[in-house]
C-alpha cells in the first residue's frame, strides 16, 4: 500500500470511506492533536477535513492518506477480519510471551512497511489458534500494536533504541500488560538487550525481544 497524501476538501464518498476507516478497529485511527487527558479522541471526517468530536476542541486536520480515502484499507481490514474469525479479535486462547516469540521467530516476513508487518503478525498468531487484537487502547493512554490476552506486542522497524526503550518502559508500567514482546528488524535495536534488567524485566514486567529479518517485498 502506497501512502500518498490527499488534501481536503473531500467529496462525500471520500468522507464516508475515511469515517469507515476510523471505525475499522484494526488500524490506528486519526486522532486529535489537541490537549486531552488520556487517549486522544478519534477524529471525524467532514468535507472540509478532520475535526475533533469533543465539544470545545477546535483541532482540525486537512490531510489524509490516499489509501484510507479510496477504501483499500477498510477492504483489507474486512479480509483480515474474515481470515481471523468473527469480530475484531480472534477466538482462541491467549498466547504466552514465549509462544509469541517462538511463533514469530520461526517465520520470515515479506513486508513493505510496519503496517504490512502488523497484518502478517496478527494473521500468523491467529493461524496458530491464538486470540489477537490490534491497536489496543491502554488505560494509561496510547495504544499498543498487538495484544494476546495480557501480553503486549510492539513492532518496530524504525526509531532510535533510546526512543524504543522509553516506549517499552511506558507499556511495562501499564497495569493492562503483564508481559511484553518487542519485535524488531532494526540492527540498531540490538543494544536494547543491555538496557533491560539482568532479570529480563522492565518496571517489573518480563520483556522478550524477537529479532526478525527485514525482507522487503
Amino acid at each position: 500500500m502506497t501512502f500518498t497524501m490527499m488534501q481536503a476538501p473531500w467529496p462525500p464518498e471520500v468522507v464516508g470511506r475515511l469515517n469507515a476507516y476510523q471505525a475499522v478497529g484494526f488500524f490506528h485511527p486519526y486522532t486529535c492533536g489537541g490537549n486531552h487527558d488520556g487517549t486522544p479522541p478519534s477524529l471525524v471526517a467532514t468535507p472540509e477535513g478532520w475535526v475533533c468530536p469533543d465539544a470545545g476542541c477546535t483541532y482540525t486536520q486537512d490531510w489524509a492518506h490516499t489509501a484510507h480515502g479510496d477504501g483499500r484499507a477498510a477492504a483489507e481490514a474486512d479480509i483480515l477480519a474474515d481470515m481471523l474469525g468473527a469480530g475484531r479479535a480472534t477466538a482462541g486462547a491467549a498466547a504466552t510471551a514465549e509462544q509469541v516469540a517462538t511463533i514469530v521467530g520461526s517465520h520470515r516476513f515479506s513486508y513493505a512497511n510496519e503496517h504490512d508487518l502488523h497484518i502478517a503478525l496478527a494473521a500468523i498468531l491467529a493461524d496458530s489458534g491464538f486470540e489477537v487484537r490490534q491497536e489496543v487502547p491502554l488505560s494509561t493512554g496510547g495504544r499498543i500494536d498487538l495484544m494476546t490476552g495480557t501480553v503486549g506486542i510492539e513492532v518496530k522497524v524504525n526509531g532510535r533504541a533510546s526512543e524504543v526503550m522509553r516506549q517499552v518502559a511506558r507499556y511495562a508500567a501499564c497495569p493492562d500488560i503483564t508481559a511484553l514482546v518487542l519485535i524488531t528488524s532494526r540492527a540498531a535495536h540490538r543494544t536494547l538487550d543491555r538496557t533491560i534488567g539482568t532479570d529480563g524485566t522492565v518496571n517489573g514486567k518480563p520483556v522478550t525481544i524477537v529479532w526478525i529479518s527485514q525482507v522487503v517485498g
